[in-house]
């Protein structure tokens, strides 16, 4: 819980509690009009780091990226770019390629399905049938989904 929390105190807090590296975009957040003594209020309770980090950025058109070390708190445009991730798909798309238009379909419908390259949107993926490696050009916000829906397929129990 936050209240009135400057935001250098906030990433100070989560580095303690989570034991990882926030930084601070200070060149964009300053565009975003946004300082380290920017006060953050939000109160909640049993929710995961990244939905509390996200319902407390978005208040001021902020948003966060990975870094090697932990995250970085920076402007929502920075937030937003797209990079491209390459999944391992082999144990759930076996060669000669068996399921990969079902999982493609089944992430650009359930995924920010606006986002995708075949409505218009920005968002790619393909599926190279040699490696069975699914490679996927997105937000960041979106490949935390998409990890999160392989992760949930891959401990469904198999019938």
């Amino acid at each position: 819980n936050f209240q009135e929390t400057p935001l250098s105190e906030v990433a100070a807090h989560i580095s303690r509690t989570q034991g990882i590296e926030v930084t601070l975009d200070e060149a964009l957040l300053k565009e975003q009009g946004v300082t380290a003594d920017t006060p953050m209020t939000l109160r909640l309770h049993g929710v995961r780091l990244q939905l509390a980090l996200t319902l407390l950025l978005e208040q001021r058109d902020l948003g966060f990226l990975p870094t090697p070390k932990g995250l970085q708190i920076t402007a929502m445009k920075a937030a937003e770019k797209n990079f491209a991730v390459k999944y391992n798909m082999a144990d759930l798309i076996p060669p000669p390629m068996g399921d990969a238009d079902l999982y493609v379909e089944t992430i650009t419908t359930c995924i920010d399905a606006s986002s995708w390259s075949d409505v218009g949107g920005p968002g790619m993926i393909e599926v190279d049938p040699n490696t069975s490696q699914m490679s996927i050009e997105q937000s960041f916000a979106v490949h935390l989904k998409v990890q999160q829906l392989l992760s949930d397929i891959r401990e469904k129990p198999k019938r």
